[in-house]
């Protein structure tokens, strides 16, 4: 079973970016949206002996979270909701491309795409590609405590002064990060937690270098947001044909999610998805409205008298 990843983007970042490079990019760690990883973290300095009181500086602080921030680059990913067993929860709707605050946050308000790769595929590449480097790679924690349970573990965020001052910053540091990687990069509040996000996260002495991973053979799929701009398509369509996958487009009525493949033969439909109707009392006929690839809703006949046909009403 292929599993799989999402990345939610901006059209024109898409086509400009993206796809021009073919590659996805990471981001530097002082740019991600949350507040609590991109500022000073809270680090604090212990000392075994107050001797070495003499050597401490107050900009030992900014050193320490730039160091961090200034060589951690992040590419991040939604996975699918892990609630899926319920005949209350609709099953497209935990899928990785129909979460609707990712939409909103990162794919434009709807306007944007959301790109589908194979999960086995992208992390081969990635750390293929980047194999000298120190590369983490794990899925988010979420917790509404003020700090990671550190009940039977160190806590991340205390650092030995002594050993910081006679091994220097730059070796104290690297063993640091990569004794609490999980607490340092890998922890987030716990009102972020419907991103479902999974990141790999790659830490490198050269705070200058750009790193990317290509998506040829990753890539599954395209999907266009509900309300993407009409003036994409034909590029998206041309983007689609090169990298030999498929374009859907996702519609949303009431609670149901549909999807509806893109082609460029007119081809019209409906889908029927989310329409439920009682089966406990006899009626011959229902009417209701479906949702069509052409974006407009569709009016549609249940006829019970005819072996349940569904007709198409213009």
């Amino acid at each position: 079973m292929i599993t799989l990843f999402t990345h939610y983007t901006k059209a024109n970042t898409a086509i400009d970016k993206i796809f021009n490079s073919g590659m996805l990019k990471f981001g530097n760690f002082k740019e991600v949206n949350d507040p609590r990883e991109s500022k000073t973290w809270p680090f604090k300095f212990y000392c075994l002996k107050a001797d070495a009181k003499p050597y401490f500086e107050m900009d030992f602080f900014n050193q320490v979270h730039d160091f961090i921030a200034s060589r951690a680059s992040v590419l991040c990913f939604t996975l699918n909701n892990s609630i899926v067993d319920s005949q209350e929860v609709n099953a497209e709707l935990q899928e990785g491309w129909s979460n609707h605050r990712m939409w909103a946050h990162y794919g434009d308000n709807h306007k944007g795409l959301c790109l589908v790769f194979n999960r086995d595929t992208i992390d081969s590449k990635i750390k293929a590609t980047h194999s000298s480097k120190m590369i983490f790679a794990d899925s988010i924690t979420y917790t509404n405590s003020n700090m990671y349970d550190m009940s039977n573990r160190e806590d991340p965020y205390m650092l030995q002064f002594e050993a910081f001052l006679s091994q220097g910053i730059s070796s104290y540091m690297n063993n640091h990060v990569s004794r609490f990687s999980k607490e340092l990069f890998f922890l987030k509040h716990y009102l972020w937690r419907d991103e479902k996000e999974f990141r790999y996260v790659i830490f490198s002495d050269n705070e200058d270098e750009e790193y990317y991973v290509e998506m040829d053979g990753a890539l599954e799929a395209i999907i266009l947001g509900e309300d993407f701009e009409e003036r994409y398509l034909e590029d998206i369509m041309s983007i689609s044909e090169s990298f030999g996958v498929d374009i859907y487009r996702m519609y949303t009525r009431g609670w149901a999610v549909h999807l509806f493949k893109i082609d460029r033969e007119d081809v019209s439909g409906v889908s029927l998805q989310g329409i439920s109707y009682p089966t406990h009392f006899y009626y011959e006929l229902l009417y209701a409205q479906a949702c069509s690839t052409d974006r407009k809703r569709k009016t549609i006949l249940f006829d019970f008298l005819d072996n349940g046909a569904v007709k198409i009403l213009e």
